[in-house]
C-alpha cells in the first residue's frame, strides 16, 4: 500500500521504504547496519531473517523496544521454504499490531536519528555511554536487552 510517510532529506531508498509495509533485513558481512534507523524513520516494519541480527547491532537497545517493532523469521526456515516462512512470519502482524508498531517507531525514532524534528539522539548517546560504562564494564556477561535505564 502506498502510504504518505517520508523522511526529511530522504533519497530514493528511503522513499521506497516509506511506501512499503515491511522491509527484509538479512545478515550481511558486518554486524552494523543503518537499516534499523531507516525502518524507524519511515515506519517500515523490518522483517529480519536471522534471529541474532535483531540484537547484534541494533542501536540503543535499552531505549527502543525492537521486539515490538520488528518481525522475525529464522534463517533456517527461510533456507528450507522461503515463501512459506516469510508468509507465516507476516501473518503474525495483523493491521492493529502494524499500526501500534508504527506509533512506537514514530516515538522512538527521535532517540536514534538526527533527521527528524525533536531529535533526542545526543541525549540518547550520552545516556547509552553512561549506562554502558557503568553496567557493561562492571557486570560480566550482561545482556543489553531491556536495560534498567529510562528517561524521567
Amino acid at each position: 500500500a502506498d502510504r504518505e510517510r517520508g523522511v526529511q532529506g530522504a533519497g530514493a531508498a528511503e522513499q521506497l521504504f516509506a511506501r512499503s509495509e515491511f522491509s527484509i533485513n538479512v545478515r550481511g558481512d558486518t554486524a552494523g547496519t543503518s537499516r534499523e534507523v531507516t525502518n524507524l524513520q519511515t515506519g517500515t516494519i523490518p522483517l529480519t531473517v536471522d534471529d541474532r541480527l535483531r540484537y547484534a547491532a541494533t542501536p540503543f537497545q535499552c531505549f527502543v523496544p525492537y521486539d515490538h517493532v520488528t518481525a522475525a523469521v529464522g534463517e533456517a526456515s527461510v533456507m528450507r521454504k522461503p515463501g512459506a516462512a516469510m508468509k507465516a512470519a507476516l501473518e503474525q502482524w495483523p493491521t492493529a499490531r502494524r499500526e501500534r508498531a508504527r506509533e512506537l517507531m514514530a516515538h522512538f525514532v527521535r532517540d536514534v536519528s538526527w533527521r527528524v524534528p525533536g531529535s533526542r539522539l545526543a541525549e540518547t548517546t550520552l545516556l547509552e555511554l553512561a549506562w554502558s560504562r557503568h553496567y557493561v564494564t562492571t557486570t560480566p556477561g550482561l545482556q543489553r536487552k531491556h536495560a534498567p535505564l529510562h528517561r524521567s
